[in-house]
């Protein structure tokens, strides 16, 4: 996996919507007709089956991280949510504080020791039509 910066999301629609929890992702500029949860890119990956996007809600009160995995058309074939449950509000909370690089996966670190880490891999899994690309985070108390 590598690093790039070639995706970005449509403030636009930020701007229209406060309150919206996806955005349409732009390629070099050019919107495609995909949408991913999020409203801020974290971080963006080229893997060789596609790319790993990271994006959250940049929300103060519920902090929510998506891993997608996107396919060299940039259809996106796997979405993950990062987060623990909170049981004293019906929600989940997770906000990238880093990532770093472990043999070939990426360890995502949360903003405080309760909320851990992840270690999130890009894996072909068996599916009914076969197989094909997909994520898997494992998560990991600090």
């Amino acid at each position: 996996m590598k690093k790039i910066s070639r995706f970005s999301l449509d403030m636009d629609v930020i701007a229209q919507d406060p309150e919206a929890t996806h955005a349409s992702l732009l390629v070099d500029g050019v919107r495609t007709p995909y949408k991913l949860e999020g409203v801020s890119l974290v971080d963006q990956y080229e893997t060789e089956s596609g790319y790993l996007i990271f994006t959250d809600c940049d929300c103060p009160y519920e902090e929510l991280t998506f891993v997608t995995l996107l396919d060299k058309g940039f259809k996106p074939l796997h979405s993950k949510m990062l987060g623990k449950f909170v049981y004293v509000f019906p929600s989940r909370t997770f906000a990238v504080q880093r990532i770093d690089i472990d043999d070939g996966a990426r360890v995502v670190h949360g903003s405080s020791p309760e909320e851990g880490r992840y270690r999130v891999e890009v894996a072909d899994g068996w599916t009914w039509r076969g197989r094909r690309p997909g994520g898997k985070a494992v998560w990991a108390p600090t």
